[in-house]
């Protein structure tokens, strides 16, 4: 968990999936290089903000909003090949956004 000092500007960061790991049914297999991630099956997307909201982006398209932390969304639909993964933060002022590039397999 990513603790903000309250006095920064809006902040947000995917913590899950991770740069450079495998995974395989939502579960971490092992690290497989700093610039790939491969997913393969479904994967739950957790972020971490300073804001009071989050949502969650496959390629631009929308797919999720998560108003309470723990932030998360499960991916779980026909994806394959690459994608980007991105998350949006909000709060009153502000909007931040964090994104993961990602190879996924889930038929």
């Amino acid at each position: 968990v990513f603790i903000y000092p309250e006095n920064e500007s809006l902040q947000v960061r995917i913590t899950r999936p991770e740069k450079g790991r495998v995974y395989f049914m939502d579960r971490e297999l092992m690290p497989v290089g700093e610039d790939r991630t491969v997913i393969v099956g479904a994967i739950t997307i957790e972020a971490n903000t300073n804001g009071n909201r989050i949502e969650f982006y496959v390629d631009d398209e929308i797919r999720y909003e998560d108003g309470s932390s723990p932030y998360q969304w499960t991916w779980n639909e026909f994806a394959v090949g690459n994608h980007e993964i991105t998350v949006k933060a909000y709060d009153a002022e502000e909007e931040a956004r964090d994104s993961i590039d990602v190879w996924i397999f889930n038929i």
